[in-house]
């Protein structure tokens, strides 16, 4: 299997404005595009990174209002770890302590340095100054100087609470090596190495089991060349007896999906054609960009969902008072709320068609805003805007706890 690295890391949110600015104003990375959960289009898809949103830089998110918070644990990606240079640590614990931001102790890890952090949702975030070379450009920030700006993914570490299974798979099938090992942690690299291409694995047996929820990883991707190489990996993973999805076209890259013996959602996806597909470079996530099959119902789909970009100057008057005071933004943030008709709210979730082991229920199991669904959809095909009106059904499955729901394979 011919695999680069790591492609993108997708999470779960809350607010979506909270998450918007975070990720924007205190960490400095671009907000590259405004798009949808394709398998739940009444949700929005936000994508994060440097200046292109270049695979191994995008941290991105499915904002679910009211969404509770998980439990990141066992059974999950545990840890996202960003890289920086030597010697900037300094300069971002700083930053965080200044803004409010929870920090851990600087620690050491193998040859590295690294400062544990939370975003709003509870997510777990790293950042690793480390002294290996990456030449990729830094994520531009107006309030961050390029020497000390986050270049992308360093590693991921997945919780597991017996690693011997999801070893196997990523030595005897998806081709990475054990880099190093040291007391519960475990370091697999992949491709020429480095910053961007590590995967941790970390058997901790203090850590508790994972429970899904807002502040949570839902899945990582790796990242392939091309076409040929996608496809071939498909008809490894297949060969194999691996539940694995079909190749779909997310229009940025296409994607397939599927558990490692472990829980975590992998997906391995293309580096072409990129975000630059559907708009300049120059206005990235100025505008809310549709994959062509959900084109036709652009109007229908930006009605239903929720307006929070770009229409509070009272928010924007606060930062600049939280950037030059060190006043904590979060206690003070603004409820947002959903404009959404009520009845659009309580429409229920979708079953989708997945292969065994890559696919449960669409999205969480929650009262959430989502558009009904042609019959079907895994396959790729075009969810059905309601053409007249959206119909009220209750959702379905309210029985089960959020710690037992699953996701299907979203892009």
């Amino acid at each position: 299997m011919h695999l680069l690295g790591l492609h993108h890391i997708t999470a779960i949110a809350g607010d979506p404005r909270r998450n918007l600015d975070f990720y924007t104003r205190v960490l400095g990375l671009r907000f590259v595009k405004k798009s949808v959960n394709q398998d739940d289009p009444g949700t929005y898809h936000l994508y994060y990174g440097n200046q292109t949103g270049s695979p191994g830089t995008a941290l991105t998110f499915f904002p679910w209002v009211g969404m509770k918070r998980g439990r990141p644990g066992t059974g999950q990606a545990y840890a996202t770890g960003f890289s920086v240079p030597t010697g900037a640590l300094a300069f971002w614990q700083e930053r965080l302590t200044a803004l409010k931001v929870g920090t851990m102790a600087i620690e050491p890890r193998f040859a590295d340095q690294v400062l544990p952090f939370f975003d709003p949702d509870g997510l777990r975030l790293e950042l690793i100054a480390t002294a290996e070379a990456d030449t990729r450009a830094p994520a531009p920030a107006a309030d961050v100087p390029p020497a000390d700006a986050i270049r992308g993914f360093h590693s991921t570490t997945l919780a597991l609470a017996d690693a011997a299974a999801t070893a196997d798979l990523l030595t005897n099938v998806m081709g990475h090596r054990l880099a190093v090992q040291s007391g519960h942690r475990a370091r697999y690299l992949v491709g020429q190495g480095g910053p961007g291409t590590y995967v941790d694995l970390l058997t901790d047996p203090a850590l508790p089991h994972g429970l899904s929820g807002a502040g949570t990883v839902h899945h990582i991707a790796f990242r392939t060349p091309d076409d040929p190489a996608h496809r071939a990996a498909h008809a490894q993973l297949s060969a194999l007896g691996v539940g694995v999805s079909p190749v779909i076209d997310r229009a940025y890259f296409k994607s397939i999906y599927y558990r490692e013996p472990g829980g975590v959602l992998f997906e391995i996806a293309t580096d072409q054609p990129g975000f630059a597909i559907d708009e300049p470079v120059e206005t990235l996530g100025t505008r809310l960009s549709l994959p062509p099959r959900l084109e036709p119902d652009r109007a229908e789909i930006e009605a239903a969902l929720p307006s929070f970009l770009g229409q509070a100057p009272e928010w924007r008057n606060r930062w600049a008072r939280v950037m030059s005071a060190g006043v904590s933004p979060w206690p003070a943030l603004p409820r947002w709320r959903s404009t959404v008709a009520p009845a659009a709210r309580k429409i229920s979730a979708r079953r989708s068609g997945w292969p065994p082991g890559t696919m449960g229920s669409c999205a969480p199991e929650r009262r959430s805003t989502r558009l009904p669904a042609r019959s079907g959809g895994g396959d790729g095909s075009r969810p059905t805007i309601g053409r007249s009106r959206m119909a009220a059904a209750s959702v379905a499955g309210r029985s089960r706890s959020i710690a037992a729901a699953r996701f299907a394979p979203f892009e």
